[in-house]
């Protein structure tokens, strides 16, 4: 922690230089931004004593029927891997959703800027910022010799902000290779519950649902279904009025909580009607 305090201006230096890359992977127009973005992290955690593979993922077919080469995936293992302990894999990506001062932005989005003692800019907490976290954490660990009590693996993406395209193909393409010795598995971009203490989100359980449609446009006179309309009908019913799932046998795989998971949620520093008030008065300021 003390290695962490004393070079709080070089890590704010670390995230400045990555919220300054403009990387939208929704804009074609900034597809190399995104690329470069990828590459920055990359070379990064090469210095920090990383194996790291660049996963070419091949083109996106754009809605004009162009393609646009995708950007890389990082995989990146330590160097001194440990095969006696346990591996931790990181998730996160360097891709981030359009910004501009017209949106509403009070400061520039790409320069990151402290105001009133906090850092805006984008990408700043969505997700550049726990990338960059980790890079400072490896650092910290490397520069005052301490040793990391486990394996840290790492699967940088960039195109989470556009469906994350490439992304399950190669997961599926790797599961018995990269990702065979993974122990677990840290999603890192989940929000805090409080200013002091970080969220770590456990247990998460992702579904897709597809309807086919027609391809081409249809003037609905209610003789054809709407794809639209059923798969709003589809998702409905996968929650009741209590906040419960409603697939068969979802619950039967899901386990207990414990005890002592239950008694971890009495240290958590959240107040509900204080974190409501705030994101109502942020919304009525704008």
């Amino acid at each position: 922690m003390l290695y962490l305090n004393e070079h709080k201006e070089e890590h704010v230096h670390n995230l400045r230089e990555a919220v300054a890359i403009p990387s939208v992977s929704s804009w074609p127009s900034h597809r190399q931004e995104v690329i470069g973005m990828i590459k920055h992290v990359g070379s990064k955690l090469e210095s920090l004593n990383y194996e790291v593979e660049f996963c070419e993922l091949g083109n996106q077919k754009l809605s004009d029927g162009s393609e646009l080469k995708l950007p890389p995936i990082i995989l990146a293992t330590p160097k001194n891997f440990d095969l006696d302990k346990k591996t931790v894999c990181i998730y996160g990506y360097c891709d981030v959703e359009p910004a501009q001062l017209t949106d509403g932005w009070n400061t520039e989005p790409f320069l990151l800027t402290e105001k009133d003692g906090k850092m805006y800019g984008r990408g700043s907490t969505n997700a550049k910022g726990p990338v960059i976290g980790w890079l400072n954490v490896l650092t910290a660990f490397n520069k005052t010799g301490t040793e990391l009590p486990v394996n840290v693996k790492f699967c940088f993406e960039g195109m989470k902000e556009s469906n994350s395209e490439g992304l399950v193909e190669l997961l599926l393409e790797r599961k018995d290779t990269y990702f065979d010795d993974v122990d677990f598995l840290s999603i890192s971009y989940s929000n805090w519950m409080c200013y002091t203490r970080p969220c770590i989100i456990y247990g998460v359980a992702n579904f897709r649902a597809e309807v086919e449609c027609a391809d081409k446009e249809l003037i609905y006179d209610g003789s054809a279904y709407n794809a639209m309309s059923d798969l709003s009908y589809v998702i409905n019913q996968l929650v009741d009025v209590n906040a419960q799932l409603r697939v068969p046998q979802i619950y039967d795989q899901v386990a207990q909580f414990t005890d002592e998971e239950l008694a971890s949620y009495d240290k958590v520093d959240f107040d509900q009607v204080s974190t409501l008030s705030v994101a109502i008065n942020r919304f009525l300021k704008y």
